[in-house]
């Protein structure tokens, strides 16, 4: 016995609910990097030696909204592992940013502003890459630096906030085509069964990104 009822989709309906997908992604992927950017913050300064729990890094931490928190934790790991990796190779360039740009002394304006045009230039130059997303990380690892050894820590949630507009504005949708954050995971980080593995294709991610960290030491020396 047949039906009579038929289900009809509604063409616009349909539309209508990949556009709220795609919005949501989108927000998703801004929400995540501006994480991912506490927690490198966090590592650089752990790193540098300059740590401590004054500093006021909790709000940034809760910014970390709990549907996001598998990602950042998938991601963060791979992000810190070759964002010092590209450290260690470049020694002299993602420190003392602020006195390589000739702002000598942040100020709450020069913070935003060196976070904004370095980014932007790093990725004015031919296509965006992990590698330029990677190296914009770095930066801002290092103007975070700067900001602590000046007695102002209150400017690190500046820089967050900095780089969550560059994501939002030039970064967020290339992610999402590029399959979002967790790609930068599938790509860059081997299983834990073949560590060799890992270690040859960081080693082959340093050469890659070679040419960019010339344009960006050219960069933040203008």
């Amino acid at each position: 016995m047949e039906s009579d009822f038929e289900f009809e989709i509604d063409v616009n309906e349909v539309e209508s609910f990949e556009v709220v997908d795609y919005f949501y992604e989108y927000h998703a992927n801004v929400r995540i990097g501006s994480s991912l950017c506490a927690q490198y913050i966090r590592n650089r300064l752990k790193r540098s030696g300059i740590f401590h729990r004054k500093l006021g890094l909790k709000r940034m931490r809760s910014s970390t909204l709990l549907p996001d928190l598998a990602v950042v934790s998938e991601v963060s790991p791979v992000l810190i592992a070759i964002g010092t990796e590209l450290e260690k190779v470049n020694p002299n360039l993602y420190v003392r940013i602020g006195r390589q740009t000739g702002c000598g002394s942040f100020s709450d304006q020069t913070v935003a502003v060196t976070m904004t045009h370095v980014s932007r230039e790093i990725i004015r130059h031919g296509e965006i890459t992990w590698s330029k997303i990677i190296s914009i990380y770095a930066v801002a690892g290092g103007i975070a630096v700067d900001c602590v050894r000046q007695g102002k820590p209150e400017y690190l949630l500046v820089i967050q906030k900095a780089l969550a507009s560059v994501l939002e504005q030039d970064l967020a949708i290339w992610i999402q085509t590029n399959g979002g954050w967790s790609a930068l995971v599938s790509r860059y980080r081997s299983s834990t069964k073949t560590p060799e593995w890992n270690t040859k294709k960081l080693a082959l991610f340093v050469a890659v990104i070679t040419p960019i960290v010339f344009i960006l030491a050219i960069v933040i020396r203008l």
